[in-house]
């Protein structure tokens, strides 16, 4: 695998990571009395993150799984760029 492809996945696998990261943090501090006021609107949406609020067992493994394998990936990726030189 060469360098410039290397750099490429990891940004990638950068940005995922970010991602996840993001979503997790936004579940985490949703407003329940704001959402809670969204799904009795009709808003689907909101009514799913009170849900996973509940219940964030689930979803935060989920995210630590995503995150771990993005971490091991990287790993891989970056090792092999680096062995080549």
């Amino acid at each position: 695998m060469s360098l410039l492809t290397a750099s490429i996945f990891l940004l990638l696998l950068l940005a995922l990571s970010a991602f996840v990261s993001a979503a997790e943090i936004a579940i985490a501090a949703g407003r329940k009395i704001k959402l809670q006021i969204m799904a009795k609107e009709g808003d689907v949406r909101a009514f799913d993150v009170l849900k996973m609020q509940e219940h964030p067992g689930s979803f935060i493994t989920v995210v630590q799984v995503v995150l771990n394998a993005v971490a091991i990936s990287a790993g891989a990726v970056g090792e092999s760029a680096i062995s080549l030189i």
